[in-house]
Formats: structure tokens, sequence, C-alpha cells
């Protein structure tokens, strides 16, 4: 069901939409005994629900004689559940990080997309919990970190012009979601991120020892776990955390099979981009005699700065994606480029 509304001259323009969709016999993977000389079946199974809103408002603030500012936004947000896989299958694993203990599940009345791993202990008032020996305490069993799709998207678009001149700023913010990183994984494994070598709260490098005042202190509380029969627990007799570890030990312990959570390596998939941004000038026609229909000039950027990550450096469109199910894990792809040029259009 959708709206389409002008207003003013074209001044004001409404577009919304709201959608929803269910899915049914899906392609999904079974996992078979190899025995057959097979190791999956492919079938046409499951059931998906997916609902949401999309709006775009354009607007035209100043209009004068030889100035001219429009807006335009576009708005999405989008919910879905899986209802059904496959007789009583209520999980189906689509995809494992490669060495990270994170995988992408599907699971009957969740999200579809979410990253389940071991995730951090927290006490009531969300501190993480430190073990005795000084590093986190994880969940025992992989329990769901976040869904690997966004509370809602929106793009503004800014576009002035004063006689010959034009300039257009794209902003595109995305807001929720997570991913995982592999290459943050490895670059704290391998102690190449800067991060490895910082400065603790003592004023000394983390890479020397702890019997020389370096080490780090991991932010958290130490106290009691206990785990109920229904997988949750409770956290009691806590304290601030005061031992030092090894700063190397702790680096490399973001390799999963160190024990420590898998979460230490999934981020909020949160950005704010300049995506994209033009500069123009169309000469007047009057220049050429008549042998030039219109000419004009422009410079452009895109991708040009990133804001609002939640761990600088790594951008969540870098995650795996195309046409496959998997979604919000980066598995050491090649950064974004930064891209800038010159343009000329000349019509005779």
């Amino acid at each position: 069901a959708g709206v389409d509304l002008v207003f003013f001259q074209n001044r004001i323009d409404l577009s919304a939409t709201y959608f929803s969709n269910t899915t049914f016999d899906q392609i999904m993977p079974l996992d078979v005994s190899q025995a057959t000389g097979y190791a999956s079946l492919f079938i046409n199974a499951g059931e998906m629900t997916n609902k949401g809103v999309e709006i775009s408002l354009g607007l035209v603030p100043v209009r004068t004689g030889d100035f001219e500012w429009s807006l335009r936004l576009n708005f999405a947000k989008v919910n879905n559940e899986l209802v059904e896989l496959y007789g009583d299958i209520i999980s189906l694993d689509i995809q494992r990080a490669p060495f990270g203990g994170v995988y992408q599940r599907a699971s009957v009345g969740d999200t579809y997309g979410m990253l389940w791993g071991n995730d951090f202990i927290y006490d009531d008032d969300g501190n993480k919990v430190v073990g005795d020996n000084g590093y986190w305490l994880r969940t025992p069993d992989l329990v769901p970190i976040g869904s690997v799709l966004p509370d809602f998207t929106l793009g503004i678009r800014n576009s002035f012009s004063y006689k010959g001149i034009d300039l257009s700023v794209l902003l595109d913010i995305r807001q929720g979601g997570y991913f995982y990183s592999l290459s943050h994984m490895w670059g704290m494994y391998s102690g190449m991120l800067e991060e490895t070598a910082a400065v603790n709260d003592q004023g000394n490098e983390i890479r020397d020892p702890v019997s020389a005042g370096g080490g780090i202190k991991l932010d958290g509380v130490t106290g009691d776990v206990t785990f109920n029969d229904d997988g949750s627990y409770t956290v009691t007799n806590t304290a601030p955390n005061e031992t030092y570890v090894e700063g190397a030990n702790w680096a490399h312990r973001h390799y999963h099979g160190y024990g420590m959570p898998s979460a230490q390596s999934v981020f909020e998939a949160n950005y704010i981009k300049i995506r994209e941004a033009n500069l123009g000038y169309t000469f007047p026609t009057n220049l050429f005699n008549g042998a030039v229909k219109s000419l004009r000039l422009s410079v452009y950027g895109r991708n040009l700065l990133t804001f609002n990550l939640d761990q600088p450096g790594f951008d969540p469109e870098m995650t795996a994606n195309g046409s496959g199910n998997v979604m919000g894990m980066e598995g050491g792809l090649q950064p974004l480029f930064r891209t800038m040029g010159v343009n000329l259009r000349v019509n005779f």
C-alpha cells in the first residue's frame, strides 16, 4: 500500500509505501549422512515474513531567481521473521566465520540473519565480568549476539544551484545491526593493530611485562557467576577488576580457540558516510558563438568520509555481500576505495 503526494508547484513531494511479504518454499541446504556420498541436500521449504516502510520526501526550501536549494530524504525500515524451516528443524547454520566461533544462524521465531557466538558475561549493571585469571568470561554456549540487519537506513541529498554553479552532497546513514570482523580478530591476535601497542592506565606500554608495570587491566568487574539450567546466569559479589594481564596474551586471546568471547570481534554496523559529492559549473553558451550547445565541468568524489563507526577503521560495508545469504561477516576483504575525479561534458 502506498501514497504519492505533490504540493505547492513541486516544492514538496512525498512517496510512502508499506509492504508485508510472505515468502514460501525457499532454497535450503540440509545436512545428510556423508555415507550417501553427499554432504547436503537442497530442498524447497521454510516460510519468512518481511514487513516494512519506505518513505521518500522531497523539499525545495529556497527557490529564487538565481538560487535554489533542494533536499531529498529516503528512509527505509524492514522487520522480518523466520516463521518456519522444515519439519521439526528450528535452526539452521547458514555460515560460520573462519576461525572466529561466530555463526550466522536462521532460527524459527527470530529475525533472519542473527549472529550467534560466545558473548561476554555481564552483571546487572551491564559491566563485563572478569575471571580470576584477569580475562573476560564468556557464555558457555552460543547465544544470539544481534541481527546483521539495520534498524533503519536513511539517505539525505542536498543540492544547491546558483546561476551556473551547482553543488550536490549525499549522506548515507545506517543505524543498527552487527557484523563480525575477521580482520580485527587476526589483527589483534598477530599484534598488528594499534590497540596491541597501547599505553595502560599507569602510563606504561602494555607490551611490557606486568612485573615492570606493563600489561593491561581489562575493563570490567569480578564476581561469582552461577549458571542456571535454562542457560541464564546470575552474577553476585561484584567488585572492580584490579588484575593486570600480559598484553601479548590478551591480544592472542582474540583467537576463538583461547576461550575468550568471540563477541570481541563483533561490532555495531552503524555509519554515516559522505557517499557522494559533486561540484560543477555550466558555462554560458554564448561564449562559443553557437559552436557548442552546452559545456559543463565538474569534480566529484565518492565514499569521501565515514563517521560514527563502532570500531574505527573497520567499515561494515566490507562484509560479505552479493546474491547469497551470507551477511554481516567481514573475512579480510579489501577496504572500500575513496574515488575522486574530474568530468567534462560537451554537447555539440
